[in-house]
């Protein structure tokens, strides 16, 4: 077996696409769209419809668009985080990595050792979630160098594998 196929059946990926949360939201919406419509009366029911059936097209949609575009990726050179502007950490840079949960919503978040060269800095959206985590335990540049774990599945055991192939040194904090 040539080293680039040890690489890649090593490796964990994590694609982004639809979910049954994300198809859930699209259904429920066209119906409570339907709904609205069909009991409601008047400019008010049909402008509360559109909005809503928006939203639903909105939520089932982005993960649709975004299909197969990399979410998470691990493998023997260290972990790259998507979503938008990637985010690229080799395993000597990094100290954990971590499961952020705040009510419904969840991330995975990267947290690098102090001093790392990191090529990008938290923007606006970051900043907000670093607001809904600050009560917790979790470290504050975990949650900088994180990304929602919404449109993709996070499988937490081939996650574990691959960390455990190529960085035993990586603390794992999955809930």
């Amino acid at each position: 077996m040539s080293e680039q196929e040890l690489d890649r059946r090593d490796c964990y990926v994590a694609r982004q696409g639809p979910t049954w949360q994300t198809t859930t939201w699209g259904v429920g919406c066209t119906v409570v769209g339907g709904l609205v419509i069909g009991f409601g009366s008047g400019t008010g029911a049909v402008v509360a419809a559109v909005a809503i059936w928006l939203l639903g097209a909105l939520i089932a949609g982005m993960p649709v668009v975004r299909r197969g575009r990399v979410a998470v990726s691990v493998d023997a050179r260290g972990i790259e985080l998507g979503m938008g502007r990637k985010l690229f950490l080799p395993w000597p840079q990094v100290i954990a990595i971590v499961e952020l949960r705040s009510g419904r919503s969840r991330w995975l978040g990267v947290q690098p050792v102090p001093g790392a060269e990191i090529p990008r800095r938290p923007g606006r959206a970051t900043q907000a979630v670093n607001r809904m985590f600050t009560a917790s335990d979790v470290p504050a540049e975990a949650v900088d160098f994180s990304i929602p774990i919404q449109g993709w599945k996070l499988d937490r055991a081939a996650l574990a594998a691959a960390v455990q192939t190529h960085a035993q040194h990586v603390e794992l904090r999955l809930r």
